[in-house]
């Protein structure tokens, strides 16, 4: 994926997902997660989120199972699964405890706009465009055909 070439320089290797780690006796320590993408230089990542719930019960339970796809840009394809949790980046850590009923999660996903589809048997498709300042992709409601 990358390879240091000097104190703060990095450059890519390959296409993946990582994390990078550094430490300072006077900052301290931080990580930050980074892909590379064909073509690109190693481009600073985050995780876009969101729930999915079911519009059709006045409730709007948590709906798992819907499946959340990626529709544009350097990560069209990516999908997650609501009230699964998503597989973490190398050098992550998953968080302990248990994965909320009816979110998503998708690593690895530099800033920009995307349009995302959510999809679930027996359920009404829905298609939402994601602005670049807010990879949180918010609610989706489902409702039923």
């Amino acid at each position: 994926m990358v390879r240091i070439v000097s104190p703060g320089i990095i450059e890519a290797v390959a296409p993946g997902d990582t994390a990078i780690r550094a430490s300072h006796p006077l900052a301290g320590e931080g990580s930050r997660a980074i892909s590379v993408f064909p073509g690109t230089a190693p481009l600073a990542t985050t995780v876009l989120s969101g729930s999915v719930v079911d519009g059709s019960d006045p409730a709007r339970p948590p709906l798992n199972g819907a499946t959340v796809q990626v529709l544009t840009g350097l990560v069209a394809g990516k999908t997650a699964v609501s009230g699964t949790p998503a597989p973490f980046l190398p050098g992550f850590w998953p968080p302990n405890g248990n994965f909320p009923a009816g979110m998503f999660e998708i690593f690895g996903v530099p800033s920009d706009a995307y349009r995302l589809r959510v999809f679930k048997a027996g359920y009404v498709t829905q298609e939402r465009d994601i602005p670049s300042a807010n990879l949180v992709g918010g609610s989706f409601v489902l409702m039923r055909q």
